[in-house]
């Protein structure tokens, strides 16, 4: 553990590679946590260092949406909730609005009339968003579909971290059932890309 969290605190996350290397380590960290759940006292003082840094990091690191880490962070950070259980509880006003907001994300869909008939694209392309050409019945001219594919992936991810700490955590999540059930109820429920 002492070298997993040399990695994290030494590696920079400016370039693709160190962002790759850091979520690699953080989703090792995570099986080392959950190897161990069943005997906490192992755990729990590297789980508390970690979940602070890990939560540091995805709250105030402005990741972008294609930034591997927040995958393995939110991971990592459910996995920290399985061995903490009552414990984790001090990290929660940290965690939960920022997982409430990752679910709320735009993906950004959008459906228009395709201008290039070869399919080719004058402006740069938003870094991931993925765009599809497709001829629809009824509609005339090729169309061209596109949303965000990572903001997508953050998205399904904060609501799967929201219902694993759900289960984990049970009475200690209390206090944010009315907020999380109003995110899923009021918005999630009726998006129409959910």
């Amino acid at each position: 553990m002492p070298g997993l969290l040399g990695i994290l605190d030494t590696t920079k996350y400016e370039t693709q590679a160190d962002q790759e290397l850091r979520a690699s380590c953080i989703e090792v960290i995570g099986f080392i946590l959950t190897s161990v759940k069943d005997q906490p006292e192992i755990c729990k003082a590297d789980s508390i260092v970690i979940a602070n840094k890990l939560i540091e990091t995805l709250v105030n690191g402005n990741l972008a949406d294609s930034d591997p880490q927040i995958t393995a962070i939110t991971s990592c950070v459910s996995q920290i909730a399985v061995c903490l259980k009552d414990e984790f509880k001090q990290f929660l006003p940290t965690i939960i609005p920022a997982l409430l907001k990752d679910a709320q994300r735009s993906i950004d869909f959008k459906v228009k009339a395709q201008d290039d008939p070869l399919g080719g694209d004058d402006g740069e392309q938003e870094k991931g968003v993925q765009t599809l050409a497709l001829k629809v019945k009824g509609l005339e001219g090729n169309q061209e579909v596109s949303m965000n594919t990572n903001a997508l992936e953050v998205k399904i991810n904060a609501v799967q971290i929201l219902k694993n700490l759900t289960r984990n955590l049970e009475s200690s999540i209390s206090d944010y059932v009315e907020p999380i059930a109003k995110v899923m109820i009021e918005t999630l429920l009726t998006d129409p890309y959910a």
